[in-house]
């Protein structure tokens, strides 16, 4: 499945890894998925939990600087 090697196998694979990670496998357990091409090994999912943690607060800040107005008024 993901020896296919294009972008939507990949995201697939990585989300895979993500959901595998978040109910609380093994990284044993999601090698092995990774072994017979339905996953990301667990490497790869644990460096992008830490690129989604990094860049959580720009991302957050670029939100609010795009979609929300607040204005401030002094009494």
């Amino acid at each position: 499945m993901v020896a296919q090697r294009n972008m939507s196998a990949n995201k697939f694979a990585l989300n895979i890894g993500l959901f595998l990670d978040s109910t609380g496998s093994t990284n044993e357990s999601i090698d092995a998925m990774h072994k017979i091409g339905v996953s990301v090994c667990a490497g790869t999912v644990d460096l992008h939990k830490t690129k989604i943690a990094r860049d959580h607060k720009t991302n957050i800040k670029e939100y609010f600087q795009q979609n929300v107005n607040i204005q401030y008024i002094n009494i």
